[in-house]
């Protein structure tokens, strides 16, 4: 699966927030695109082509989604495959992915907003 939805029980304000925060501690620089939407990048691109598996480069985009329920839904979707960097590059790509998932699912949990995440 390319996305992960982490759902939780807290205001639009406060998301924008907690989400760039938790990204920026974790060493990624963030990008918005609009209030709901932007990409979270780690490393250099040009590096990454040049070295493949040798030098790391993440993108994650995200979204906030409002929920029938009125939670909301951050949701990650993986940006890139990491096949420049050959076969471990894509797995550094999906050990990542897995890996921000969980940093930001257990940042939720720890700060008492976290209602779920699909898949789990």
């Amino acid at each position: 699966m390319n996305y992960t939805d982490i759902f939780i029980q807290c205001n639009q304000q406060d998301i924008q927030n907690l989400v760039q925060q938790v990204f920026m501690q974790n060493g990624f620089s963030v990008q918005w695109f609009h209030p709901n939407a932007g990409k979270a990048k780690k490393g250099s691109e040009k590096m990454n082509i040049v070295f493949g598996a040798f030098s790391q480069y993440y993108e994650i985009d995200f979204q906030i989604l409002n929920m029938p329920d009125r939670s909301l839904a951050v949701r990650l979707i993986k940006s890139n495959s990491g096949w420049w960097g050959g076969i471990i590059g894509a797995h550094n790509v999906e050990k990542q992915f897995k890996s921000v998932v969980d940093m930001l699912s257990n940042y939720f949990i720890g700060i008492g907003v976290f209602r779920g995440r699909n898949p789990p």
